[in-house]
């Protein structure tokens, strides 16, 4: 009789035996390998072979890994193979999968359904009276599982309630059709959509597919603008359906379109939707995606488009990793690949090709087996049968678990979507996404880039301002060179206005090459036109300033008269001193870093917002270019306040100061806004062009507008006005009382006036109106005196010329009382010494016929007399005594 403690240690042994027990498991497998062609992708024949990799692969795994990591009662694995056609003979794969459930190939453990919703509940119907587990990985239709309204009346749900189980041996590992579009509505609820629509082609697994969708639809609050889903019975494409659905969808515009369909229906959906040139902001269709024969006859058609898969190997949620603590653990074993990985890694290494999620769908089955025997502790059928139920376990395929009606319910589906390239991303669930979800999707329109230059409506805005800017401009040169010989015109030195609009032309044209599109020719010609334009725009009227400013500075003694050089060819120097860094630095650019057409891509998924721009490498040069432009505007503002005090004829200081502030202030705006990233760009030219038309607009009216207005007026005088555009001598500065060193006999403007001893600037003359030197003095009689105390603006000068002109009238009074008493003195002495010559004459010779004649002595008196009157300058005449 064995003791108390040899009986425990016998139980213990018997435990622990049983703990450690392993098992082989005999599988037969139904295999649609016939009918079909086995090269097209996807095709039965297709899938057949999937099936069959998966089965030696697995195969494989357990020899290698069962001892090392879980799956500890599992053995060895064999299988059977029986091949039930294409599917379309429904009878035969009932007929194959019944021999293979009783026995026709052996005992079996387990039975592997063939791929397709249709080929599996016709091989659980030729099984139903067995107890053999049959494992499905390629069956998502719903009334395959459970009883529905549509299928109470068939084999399986007869007697029995909707929601009830209809085949109790079977099991699937895969997520059912009615899971398949849940995902995708709250996937654009949380992206913001509002409205959806649904539609599905004619069958029941299609159905139920929309028709789970809807209910969650409900669940987020979407409007559905078509009302329920549309069953579409001719998918064929071109079809009425299709085409009558398609303007529904524009009129309607739901933000979101999901299409419940298969290969066929959906190939023809998304041609006929490119073709009519429509699509909503979100487009899922379901089977159509992750289907290689889909990607190479639609090809780019499927970007964007989203649909649910099974699995994807990029997975890297929770639900598709194998750990220590999993029933069996084949995969992922502290390789540096997750579960997922590692079976695309062995699949690829077996076959050549990727695994599809169909064929994943494969291997799941295979784990179902192993995880079932690990949790019964027996290769027992009823047990078996049991453990199917109740397995629960994540592996790289996801989450498998039992449910009541033998479908794998609790498993997460996943989204993908195509990006630009065609290539599959997985944007659901979110804590395994590559890529975050496209909504809204482009529209076709904007999938392609084919602009033109000045094919847009602000490019249009753009080439009328800029002939409208030309136009102003062109006729003030115009009129600049018609009128040059007129005084306002000459005070303006023609020459340098005409060079700055010349320049102010470039720039404005040169701002046709800054638009939306550009090309090699805009870009070669944008740095020359801006930058020679605006050196010719600012340096002409610099050097006129200065000329201005170096004549006042001499007529106030600033500067020698001797000196003096301000003639054009003088300042045409000067002028392309100042050209000459810009021409420098365009060349060098244009050498070096030259400026490129460059396509900018602010949206990869939107080539339509691409444009070509002109980019250089480096921005050294424009920033060079922009200080010296700063110092040319610099110089203008300084020379115009320099020049402020100048007579008005020549002032330009205020209309100069008013028309730089107005220039200065659209720069600013223009800069600022241009750097902002605030408004499309055809928003932006549109503002670059108004800025621009007011800054020339600015320009042009307050320097060139009152010279205008001034040929309007008749001329008052006929005085000779200063030649400010070409002085090239002090000749040109008779106007202010200046002699020229070239004239024979006259007074350089270098003393002071001989006559009256005041400098040479304000002199005076005697009351002739003349200036020492020949030319005319500016204090003329006194109606020249007060035309052109009318022209001058300021007070000092006012006051200055007025006292000068009392003092010059004062003078000529004193002189001409002078001259008349002296004139009344001589003809005093005259007369006297004519009556004492005529006594004398009386006594001595008397004329003819008692004529009296005169003396020679007497003539000459005479006309000593008349000479010395004509020498006083006397105008009284009349008042003179006769001889």
């Amino acid at each position: 009789m064995l003791s108390s403690s040899a009986l425990w240690a016998l139980l213990l042994t018997f435990v622990g035996c049983q703990a450690n027990t392993q098992f082989d498991l005999r599988v037969g497998v139904l295999l649609t390998e016939s009918g079909t062609d086995a090269s097209t992708v996807g095709s039965n024949a297709w899938r057949a072979q999937e099936m069959y990799n998966v089965t030696k692969i697995f195969q494989q795994a357990v020899n290698t890994r069962a001892a090392s990591a879980g799956a500890t009662r599992l053995r060895n694995i064999s299988y059977v193979y029986a091949d039930v056609g294409s599917g379309s003979n429904g009878t035969h794969v009932q007929v194959v999968a019944e021999r293979m459930c009783t026995g026709g190939y052996g005992n079996l453990d387990f039975v592997v359904a063939p791929f397709s919703s249709g080929n599996t509940q016709n091989a659980a119907l030729g099984c139903i009276n067995s107890s053999v587990p049959m494992v499905s990985g390629g069956a998502a239709s719903e009334n395959v599982f459970s009883c529905i309204t549509d299928n109470l009346n068939d084999t399986g749900c007869v007697e029995k309630v909707v929601g009830e189980r209809r085949f109790p041996s079977l099991f699937g590992v895969i997520n059912l059709s009615s899971q398949y579009m849940e995902p995708v509505v709250q996937l654009t609820a949380i992206n913001g959509a509002k409205s959806i629509a649904f539609f599905y082609q004619k069958s029941l697994f299609a159905q139920t597919m929309c028709t789970q969708a809807e209910s969650a639809a409900k669940f987020f609050g979407f409007e559905e603008p078509l009302g329920s889903a549309l069953e579409i019975t001719d998918y064929d494409y071109g079809s009425t359906e299709y085409s009558d659905l398609i303007s529904n969808l524009q009129d309607k515009k739901p933000d979101v379109v999901i299409g419940c369909v298969l290969n066929t229906a959906c190939k023809n959906f998304v041609n006929m939707v490119h073709d009519a040139n429509y699509l909503p902001k979100f487009l899922a269709l379901s089977v159509c995606i992750g289907v290689d024969a889909n990607e190479e006859s639609l090809g780019d058609k499927l970007n964007f488009v989203s649909g649910p898969v099974q699995w994807d190997s990029r997975c890297t949620d929770a639900e598709c990793s194998e750990t220590s603590a999993s029933l069996i653990q084949f995969y992922n074993q502290d390789t540096g690949l997750t579960a997922p990985e590692e079976f695309n890694k062995a699949y690829l290494n077996y076959s050549g090709l990727e695994p599809s999620y169909q064929a994943a769908g494969a291997m799941a089955t295979m784990y179902a087996m192993a995880y079932a025997l690990e949790r019964a502790g027996s290769n027992a059928t009823e047990k078996l049968q049991e453990a199917m139920d109740d397995i629960s376990q994540t592996a790289f395929y996801g989450l498998i678990e039992g449910s009541r009606l033998g479908a794998n319910e609790q498993k997460e589906m996943i989204v993908l979507q195509y990006n630009q390239d065609t290539a599959a991303e997985i944007v659901f669930p979110l804590s395994t996404d590559t890529m975050s979800v496209i909504y809204p999707i482009p529209t076709w329109d904007e999938r392609t880039y084919d602009k033109k230059m000045f094919n847009d409506a602000s490019e249009h805005i753009a080439i009328a301002f800029a002939a409208l800017n030309g136009a102003l401009i062109i006729s003030i040169i115009v009129v600049m060179l018609v009128y040059k010989d007129h005084t306002a015109v000459k005070a303006s030195s023609p020459l340098f206005v005409v060079l700055s609009l010349s320049g102010l032309l470039m720039l404005n044209f040169g701002m046709l090459t800054w638009v939306l599109e550009n090309n090699a020719a805009t870009c070669a010609l944008r740095p020359w036109l801006l930058g020679v334009g605006f050196t010719l725009f600012l340096a002409p009227i610099a050097v006129k300033l200065w000329r201005i400013k170096t004549i006042f500075d001499t007529i106030n003694g600033n500067i020698k008269v001797t000196a003096l050089k301000v003639d054009d060819k003088t300042l045409m120097k000067y002028l392309g001193i100042m050209m000459l860094p810009t021409l420098l630095l365009l060349l060098l650019w244009q050498v070096i870093d030259p400026l490129e057409e460059l396509i900018i891509t602010p949206d990869e998924i939107r080539p339509s917002k691409n444009y070509t721009t002109c980019r250089s490498s480096t921005d050294v040069f424009v920033i060079i270019l922009m200080v010296y432009f700063a110092i040319l505007f610099l110089s203008l503002i300084i020379l115009s306040f320099q020049t402020r005090k100048s007579w008005a004829k020549f002032k330009e200081s205020q209309q100069m100061a008013f028309a730089l502030y107005g220039v200065i202030i659209c720069v600013i705006v223009v800069a600022a806004l241009q750097s902002t990233s605030q408004g499309t760009r055809a928003y932006k030219l549109n503002l670059r062009t108004a800025f621009t038309a007011l800054a020339i607009w600015t320009w042009c009216l307050s320097l060139y507008a009152p010279k205008l207005y001034l040929l309007t007026k008749a001329p008052t005088s006929k005085d000779v006005t200063m030649m400010v555009s070409n002085p090239a001598t002090a000749d040109d500065f008779t106007e202010f009382g200046g002699g020229s060193p070239k004239a024979g006999g006259r007074t350089p403007m270098t003393g002071r006036s001989p006559m009256t001893g005041r400098s040479p600037a304000m002199g005076l003359t005697p009351a002739t109106g003349r200036t020492h030197n020949g030319g005319r003095s500016i204090l003329q009689p006194p109606a020249r005196l007060q035309e052109l105390k009318e022209q001058i603006n300021y007070p000092e000068q006012i006051e200055t010329l007025e006292k000068k002109l009392s003092s010059a009238e004062t003078e000529k009074r004193a002189l001409v009382e002078k001259c008349h008493a002296l004139e009344e003195q001589v003809v005093k002495l005259v007369n006297e010494k004519v009556e004492a010559m005529d006594l004398t004459r009386s006594n001595t010779q008397t004329g003819p016929k008692g004529t009296h004649t005169r003396s020679k002595s007497g003539k000459k008196a005479s006309r000593h007399a008349s000479r010395t009157t004509n020498n006083t300058g006397s105008n009284k005449s009349s008042s003179r005594p006769a001889l």
